[in-house]
């Protein structure tokens, strides 16, 4: 299974593309949303890790502590990575950078503050689990 990394670095690709580069809060914030979209549309999660409730609404930890050289800067990455990532899983990323780009990182995290999303369901710090994720966004997004 891919590596929230490989994701992440194929979002800020994506977004630099479309000449709307992110934040690290941001590519949080869309990760979270890349997973959820995954998990309710293909029934597989985008990537095999963790996603855990911070103060600001959910991160992968490995992903913001590559990224956390940036701070609350936009992440611009100088070449272009060739990544192995399934079409499947790039048609997941395209959707929510279709429907979420041009939101900004402040209004992604109030969206993932919402009262009974999975990241006010957990203490912080606590890891989020993929069920609640799948369930809400399946509730919420797919078919609500």
């Amino acid at each position: 299974m891919v590596k929230a990394l490989e994701v992440a670095k194929y979002i800020v690709q994506e977004a630099l593309h479309r000449e709307s580069p992110v934040s690290n809060l941001k590519l949080q914030k869309l990760l979270y949303f890349v997973q959820g979209v995954s998990l309710a549309l293909n029934n597989v999660p985008a990537f095999e890790d963790k996603i855990v409730a911070w103060k600001y609404g959910p991160v992968v930890e490995d992903v913001y502590y590559a990224y956390s050289m940036y701070g609350a800067n936009d992440i611009i990455i100088p070449f272009e990575v060739d990544l192995d990532l399934a079409e499947k899983l790039k048609d997941v990323v395209k959707l929510v950078l279709d429907e979420l780009l041009e939101f900004s990182a402040i209004e992604l995290v109030k969206e993932t503050h919402v009262d009974g999303s999975p990241w006010s369901k957990v203490s912080l710090n606590d890891i989020i689990s993929t069920d609640s994720i799948k369930k809400y966004f399946l509730e919420h997004y797919i078919n609500g």
